[in-house]
């Protein structure tokens, strides 16, 4: 593809091919704009949504909002339709993976040079459980991260001590903590 010098060199045909009028794809493919700017060491940061949201996804199949559906008192309808708009989100990590797989950089791919972190504030949102909380890295930080490994960690290890070992890993050791971390965790 084409290289930009400044994001700002985008001109406005490319821009509308790549965003559209999709909602949540556009910051997908915004990165992948950004990471084409060679931008060295651009540090992205990117929160989907705030799960406090009452956004609705009619994307997902239906029209309920996040966080109503988050609050399903076990009520099978609503456990569906929660499952449907998390079906959704887990799409979209899918084919923001597809592009970086898919976006050449120096001696592999995007992928290959990136860390995607994805996970959840909770685990059961019903209750606003924190135990088991789920999250997934993805890529291989350009070889910090060796992949393929599944890990489960002990009751009450906080999602936190993730971020701080991605600290680490990413040569930033000079960092002590992050939120409620308690250490660092084998990734």
């Amino acid at each position: 593809g084409t290289i930009y010098n400044t994001i700002l060199d985008v001109d406005k045909a490319t821009w509308d091919s790549l965003v559209g009028n999709r909602s949540c794809t556009f910051s997908h493919d915004f990165w992948q704009i950004v990471e084409r700017s060679n931008l060295n060491d651009f540090d992205y940061r990117h929160v989907l949504f705030r799960d406090v949201s009452g956004r609705a996804f009619p994307e997902s199949g239906n029209s309920a909002g996040f966080h109503g559906s988050s609050h399903h008192g076990e009520n099978e309808q609503r456990i569906i339709q929660f499952g449907q708009i998390n079906k959704y989100h887990v799409s979209l990590v899918s084919y923001f993976i597809d592009k970086l797989k898919n976006t050449p950089d120096g001696d592999g791919n995007l992928l290959d040079h990136s860390l995607v972190f994805y996970g959840s504030a909770m685990a059961n949102s019903d209750v606003h459980g924190h135990i088991r909380v789920p999250a997934v890295l993805i890529g291989h930080a350009s070889g910090a991260m060796k992949g393929n490994l599944h890990v489960r960690y002990p009751d009450g290890t906080p999602q936190a001590n993730i971020l701080l070992s991605i600290c680490h890993k990413l040569g930033m050791g000079d960092v002590q903590s992050v939120g409620d971390s308690t250490g660092t965790v084998a990734i």
